[in-house]
């Protein structure tokens, strides 16, 4: 058993917190460049405000906890690079949603390629959003050439949307959450079927 490095609780698969529901707490890490802050935290807003509302009525639901890097930056270790840390961070995450518009910073290409790198049996789930450029941006031919190869990757789930302001990429971001908490859901009750059917 671990210790995570953002909550300090126990780790072992989906680890027992006490919440609310008295279900599991589930970790979702939320990478970007900063300019898809504004979709992080409608993220982190979609989580707190209607995800987790939800199944905390529930009894057993698990509860999502967005991981953004604002917020697990103290947890550092000293001599470990930023880069390093935050592919760390994504690493012992139950889930991670990547989130691009025009660029692709060095350390969320490092963290997306270190998920990918996993043996198949310890992928965690894995979603990237491309929003569609605004205020004059364009996209980086190394962002598309990224994205065309993270399209082609069983497994990921890939969603490209119009920009970050527009309703079509509120429903893809609101999807996506949702679809990782039904997915949380699932994980938490399987060994209680499992137990069920002892």
């Amino acid at each position: 058993m671990s210790t995570h490095p953002i909550t300090g609780g126990a780790r072992f698969g989906l680890a027992r917190f006490g919440t609310p529901g008295g279900g599991d707490r589930y970790e979702v890490f939320i990478s970007s460049a900063n300019e898809c802050a504004p979709a992080r935290t409608l993220c982190r807003e979609i989580i707190y405000g209607a995800v987790n509302p939800t199944l905390g009525t529930e009894r057993g639901a698990p509860m999502l906890v967005p991981v953004m890097w604002e917020d697990a930056l103290p947890q550092r270790v000293e001599g470990e690079t930023i880069n390093d840390f935050f592919v760390r961070v994504a690493l012992e995450c139950h889930a991670t949603i990547v989130l691009f518009e025009s660029v692709l910073g060095a350390g969320t290409k490092d963290e997306v390629l270190a998920l990918l790198e996993r043996p198949r049996s310890e992928q965690t789930p894995l979603a990237v959003i491309a929003f569609e450029p605004t205020d004059g941006r364009i996209r980086s031919a190394e962002l598309t050439g990224f994205l065309q190869l993270i399209g082609q990757v069983a497994g990921i789930l890939y969603a490209s949307t119009g920009s970050m302001n527009s309703q079509d990429a509120a429903v893809t971001v609101a999807k996506v959450t949702w679809g990782f908490a039904f997915s949380a859901a699932a994980r938490s009750r399987q060994p209680q079927l499992e137990n069920d059917a002892i």
